[in-house]
């Protein structure tokens, strides 16, 4: 499994940042290696939040700036808070000043090597989920198995079926079909 990530930051050394890497397996994290996952989805709320007056830049953590920049860089109606987060934060500015000269085809296909990314992830984590649902069924109708086993064996031994429905919780009419 091939993982692509950007600007790494070493703990240890402040501001040093890695290049743009393929990493193979997690390789190369560490304990002095940080990456920060932030719901872009979220930044929506706080740009509007911004453009409306109820924050300012001041309230935004240092993560939320720089996914503002990752994300909203390229949109003319949010350059304004762009220009400001530029004017505030030298790394921002700096940023800004690399991704300019950067050519367009470089950004479109390190988009589209994101976007494959995520995809991925998302696959993953879909197959996950249903394995973990495969699992939750097959441990009910195991369950369910074991009951009508247990019920069979209990009817034989001459049990009665309210006694049966108490001890397995199975219906009667159930129990009265075994």
């Amino acid at each position: 499994m091939m993982n692509l990530f950007s600007n790494l930051r070493n703990k240890n050394e402040p501001g040093t940042e890695t290049p743009l890497c393929v990493e193979k397996e997690f390789d190369l994290l560490t304990d002095t290696t940080e990456i920060i996952f932030y719901e872009m989805p979220k930044l929506d709320k706080k740009v509007n939040e911004y453009f409306s007056g109820n924050i300012k830049i001041e309230n935004l953590s240092a993560e939320e700036k720089w996914c503002i920049f990752f994300k909203y860089h390229h949109e003319k109606q949010v350059q304004p808070l762009i220009k400001e987060l530029c004017r505030k934060e030298e790394g921002i500015m700096r940023a800004e000043k690399q991704v300019d000269k950067l050519p367009r085809s470089y950004i479109r296909a390190m988009t589209v090597e994101l976007d494959r990314a995520k995809n991925n992830i998302d696959r993953i984590l879909m197959q996950n989920a249903a394995y973990e649902k495969g699992i939750a069924e097959g441990i009910e109708k195991g369950q369910v198995k074991g009951q009508l086993e247990y019920s069979r064996k209990m009817k034989a031994l001459g049990d009665s079926d309210e006694k049966i429905n108490a001890v397995t919780g199975l219906e009667i009419e159930v129990i009265r079909g075994l």
